[in-house]
């Protein structure tokens, strides 16, 4: 999970709250669901990866409609979240302490959430997830990474995520080789190399932009190389 900005005063936002307050239900008109993803970079709100090749994506009621005292806010466009589809079916009704990727409802009502809070309870080491939860608090970082089983940790038929943690590998991987063939190309530099130099640069950024897929993970195990790269090549 990742933090996404979901500024109410945004342009899309306003579009797709006006959408939503002149809709019947939350998807009855197609334009609210192709924002979200905009939204969202195309990535789901609690997994991160990209899946509309193989599946649909959903809306995600991260407080569940289906309970009375949420059913006010089945059209706020605070509580949808841009979803695949096995992450959103392992959610179910659940939202109890677990970590909202933007808006949560407080004692006072909405509250948005703190990006850099979500950095710190749940941050990835290679490809796996790991909580780093304040002693004596709710970890609500574990509780994320159980309920969407992001390890893996439980293989059933409904909770596996074998695919997930593959492309996790995957997508890691490939940023190791890249930042692998820049690293040589800047220990050996030849200015006859800058334009390949310049495209794995270029190559290696995307892939920590939000629209990117696993881009959280990039950033958590690449992110201070990347940038050590590029002052070094700034340098040359």
């Amino acid at each position: 999970m990742k933090y996404i900005e979901k500024d109410l005063n945004s342009s899309i936002v306003s579009d797709t709250r006006a959408r939503l307050d002149v809709s019947k239900k939350y998807n009855s008109d197609p334009k609210v669901r192709d924002n979200l993803r905009k939204i969202y970079h195309g990535c789901c709100a609690y997994c991160e990866s990209t899946f509309e090749d193989a599946a649909y994506s959903q809306i995600d009621h991260f407080y569940p409609k289906s309970k009375e005292q949420f059913k006010p806010y089945s059209k706020d466009i605070r509580n949808l979240h841009y979803s695949c589809q096995r992450c959103n079916n392992l959610k179910g009704s659940s939202c109890k302490d677990i970590m909202s990727p933007n808006w949560f409802l407080s004692k006072n009502g909405w509250k948005l959430s703190d990006k850099h809070k979500i950095e710190q309870e749940i941050y990835y080491v290679g490809h796996m997830l790991y909580s780093n939860n304040i002693k004596g608090s709710i970890d609500r970082g574990n509780n994320t990474i159980n309920l969407f089983n992001l390890n893996n940790a439980n293989p059933s038929p409904r909770n596996n995520r074998a695919s997930l943690v593959e492309s996790r590998l995957k997508t890691l991987n490939d940023m190791y080789l890249t930042l692998k063939m820049l690293t040589n190309l800047l220990v050996n530099y030849n200015k006859n190399n800058k334009e390949t130099i310049e495209l794995l640069i270029i190559q290696a950024i995307k892939k920590t932009k939000p629209n990117s897929p696993f881009s959280t993970m990039i950033i958590h195990n690449y992110g201070d190389m990347l940038v050590k790269l590029i002052k070094i090549y700034i340098c040359l």
